[in-house]
């Protein structure tokens, strides 16, 4: 994108997000705001430095003011609790500590700061000792003399108190002398090259300023437990913390908040609010659950309570052995509480306080902690108990078990964070029990229900009918059951002050189906109907039927047999071209295909879905991009020119070595890697948009093109799109196929066409196959076009000869 289209886009954003903040101001009364500013230093100081930016906020809230109050971290919970404050700007351990007394609406922004150079929305701890010392890794800092600014600094002391954690290593148990120097960090560096300490902690840019100032030869130094190809400038030993959060407490309106948070992320680091505060602005919320899970693994505020040894503590120390230990503890205590009854008549424990400890053991075991239901052993032991009766007085059909899963879950919880995501399963598992209930009451006598909580965002409900019911009555009040599950689903969630729309997908079995039937038979059944049901999308309902445990068996032939067919030279490339409306060629793309020496010819369809789940999808797009690079050496040969994109994969892209591994293939085949477009799926740029980000930059360097595949499908957003370097969209084909038959589809299509105009990003058109979808889409853009109007995807080979 050219300088002048950036700056026409970013003017007419503003222009937009002014109009708009007006339009919402006329309908909200004035009102003045309260903004807290954790103070480390004295206030008058603090608040010289921060009024410029609470006088900028106040602009962007016409009609409103944002008053500015600054303060140690007694005095802002103070000021929290008492709900004298609106909003709020703290360090990161800060937040943590006030999220987890006070109701917030969560971090509209993260803070952006200038460190060497570098604009950075992220720390980290450096953990390093002088090179002529015999320690090399983190395990030889045990029983070490170690030197820090202060145990309450983040990234001065706690992010490596918790790397060493992982080691085995408890600070400051495990150190021989900890030597805290107080700040500036510097003190810790000098601790160490003058002998007073064996290693050294510091924030991470520390070092490298005092080689700038010329106080520091770093050649000097090892830094221990370095972390590479993580996109951060600095020396790094831990892991990132993101900077201080800009965040908004509960009671704020959403309006005022989104509005507030448009106006951070616009701040310019050359603007003289940014220069008055130092620093560069703000950035999307980061997640700070890295910083809750440090404060929960070092017991620190607000985490520092006497521990409480809990059943969900000894679960995840001893996961298998956890029932064992729990089992035999209880008939432990219960021996040893009758031995001292018989043998001494004064002892004051009663019969009945040691029922109640075995029922809180047998509780535990039995039931999750989170939300009360039963859990998968409970399941299992009902269903064993099913079937032993079963085989006993078989008849068919007389039970139903019912698994749901959470569409969506994971990137919920990421986005707003475990304690949303707790009570999010705790509000679904309430709904499933109210319509259990529900349902029981309906049909007194028919059947009984039982809900249990299998494993994050998996629930089951077992069903278990009156024995005289037909087979058919169970079938017709199976599918009734069934209809009511998905319905409880379709009214939003309320909780925490918002409504949240959410599905699930389902699948069910009937059981027993035969007098052998047992419990592992009908949990794969129902497996792999959910399976299928993942593949439909979401808000699936599927009962298991045979074909699909065929389906299961054809999935683990196809993924035993790919590596053997890739290693064969089975797999062949088709390409399918990209044409300009009128009929030029412009570009092709590789498309996949494999002639299976039995079943002949499968399209991509048939296997990528088996790859996609398991490493083969790397081994996969290994071949292809080998192949692709032949293929234009090939047309070289030709002297044909001409552009081709290849599709990687989520997992592929994911991969540590991966941009080394594609720059040195392009380097040994000679090809330009300008003619090679690399196709990503939305899914790809969820996870971890920072590593994203950073790969996708360094490849653009080199020259390769990226291209976001199926464009609109996914879970992207423009916050996304404006940060990754990409030069082209792909139209899915779905939308295209109803561009001239559906409204919504013509009005989702020319959205993106809109949108990838202000971007000055290409536009690819997926499935064109009429002349009406071409000319609907040549009257609104100049764009590419693919699909079997202009051609089918053809062997690669026959189809560059072709062109010869």
């Amino acid at each position: 994108m050219s300088g002048t289209g950036s700056f026409a886009l970013y003017r007419f954003r503003q222009a937009l997000g002014l109009l708009g903040l007006l339009l919402i101001s006329l309908g909200i009364e004035a009102k003045t705001f309260t903004l807290g500013v954790l103070s480390p230093r004295p206030v008058a100081i603090t608040e010289e430095r921060w009024q410029p930016l609470a006088d900028y906020l106040s602009k962007a809230l016409p009609g409103h003011e944002i008053q500015l109050k600054a303060a140690n971290y007694k005095d802002l919970d103070a000021l929290v609790t008492s709900g004298e404050l609106d909003f709020v700007l703290t360090n990161p351990s800060h937040y943590i500590h006030i999220r987890y007394h006070q109701e917030l609406s969560g971090a509209l922004a993260t803070l952006l700061v200038e460190d060497q150079g570098h604009r950075l929305s992220g720390f980290g701890g450096v953990i390093f000792a002088l090179k002529t010392s015999n320690i090399q890794t983190l395990a030889d800092l045990k029983n070490q003399r170690l030197a820090a600014v202060s145990s309450d600094s983040l990234g001065g002391y706690q992010a490596q108190a918790f790397e060493l954690m992982q080691q085995g290593i408890q600070l400051p148990e495990e150190a021989s002398q900890l030597l805290l120097t107080g700040m500036p960090h510097d003190l810790a560096v000098t601790a160490v090259l003058k002998g007073q300490a064996d290693a050294g902690f510091v924030r991470t840019g520390v070092l490298e300023a005092m080689q700038a100032e010329g106080r520091l030869d770093l050649n000097k130094l090892r830094i221990l437990n370095p972390q590479t190809g993580r996109g951060f400038p600095l020396h790094l030993s831990t892991r990132l913390y993101p900077e201080w959060p800009f965040v908004a407490l509960a009671k704020v309106d959403d309006d005022i908040s989104r509005r507030i948070a448009a106006a951070l992320l616009m701040l310019k680091a050359e603007s003289s609010v940014a220069q008055a505060a130092h620093i560069q602005g703000f950035a999307i919320p980061a997640d700070y659950a890295p910083v809750e899970d440090l404060a929960r693994a070092l017991r620190l505020p607000p985490y520092d309570q006497p521990f409480q040894l809990t059943f969900a503590d000894i679960w995840a120390q001893w996961k298998h052995w956890a029932l064992i230990l729990l089992s035999s503890l209880a008939v432990l205590l219960l021996a040893g509480s009758l031995y001292l009854l018989y043998t001494n008549r004064k002892l004051t424990r009663s019969h009945a306080e040691i029922k109640t400890m075995a029922q809180r053991v047998h509780h535990l075991a039995y039931y999750d902690p989170l939300t009360g239901l039963s859990n998968r052993l409970y399941l299992n032991q009902t269903l064993d108990e099913i079937f032993a009766t079963n085989h006993h007085e078989y008849k068919h059909t007389s039970n139903l078990l019912i698994f749901i899963n959470l569409d969506r879950f994971k990137v919920l919880n990421l986005a707003r964070g475990n304690h949303f995501g707790d009570q999010l399963l705790k509000a679904v598992a309430e709904r499933l029990h109210q319509q259990s209930d529900a349902l029981d009451t309906q049909r007194f006598g028919y059947f009984q229900t039982w809900v249990a909580r299998l494993n994050a965002d998996e629930f089951a409900v077992l069903i278990t009918f009156n024995r005289k019911l037909s087979s058919e009555m169970e079938w017709q009040l199976g599918e009734s059951m069934a209809q009511q599950l998905q319905a409880c689903f379709q009214e939003p969630l309320e909780f925490d002050g918002e409504q949240l729309s959410l599905s699930a997908r389902m699948a069910s079995s009937y059981f027993p189906d035969s007098p052998q039937d047992s419990t592992e038979a009908v949990i794969r059944r129902v497996n792999t109907a959910l399976d299928q049901a993942r593949r439909e999308g979401g808000g699936r309902f599927v009962f298991f039927e045979a074909p699909m445990g065929e389906q299961a068996i054809q999935h683990f032939q196809i993924e035993k047999e790919l590596p053997q067919a890739i290693k064969n030279q089975e797999l062949c490339l088709y390409l399918q071209p990209q044409m300009r409306a009128s009929g030029q060629l412009a570009a092709a793309e590789a498309l996949v295909r494999w002639q299976h020496p039995e079943k002949g010819l499968l399209a991509p369809g048939a296997f990528i879905p088996v790859a996609e789940e398991s490493n083969l999808i790397v081994d996969l797009g290994c071949w292809v991009v080998a192949e692709a690079l032949r293929l234009l050496k090939l047309a070289d040969e030709k002297n044909l020119s001409f552009e081709l994109s290849i599709n990687i994969s989520a997992r592929h892209f994911h991969q540590t070595n991966f941009v080394s591994w594609i720059k040195d293939q392009v380097y040994a085949s000679g090809v330009s890697p300008q003619r090679l477009t690399l196709e990503i799926t939305e899914s790809l740029i969820i996870d971890n948009l920072d590593e994203v980000i950073s790969k996708m930059q360094e490849l653009r360097q080199f020259g390769f093109k990226f291209s976001i595949d199926d464009f609109g499908t996914g879970y992207s957003s423009l916050s996304y799109l404006k940060h990754l370097p990409i030069h082209e969209l792909k139209i899915d084909k779905s939308f295209v196929q109803d561009v001239s038959t559906d409204a919504d589809s013509a009005a989702l299509v020319e959205t993106i066409l809109a949108v990838a105009e202000k971007m000055q990003l290409q536009v690819v058109a997926e499935g064109v196959e009429t002349l009406e979808q071409l000319q609907f889409l040549c009257n609104r853009a100049e764009i590419l076009y693919q699909g079997y109007y202009f051609s089918k995807p053809q062997p690669a080979e026959e189809w560059i000869n072709s062109l010869a």
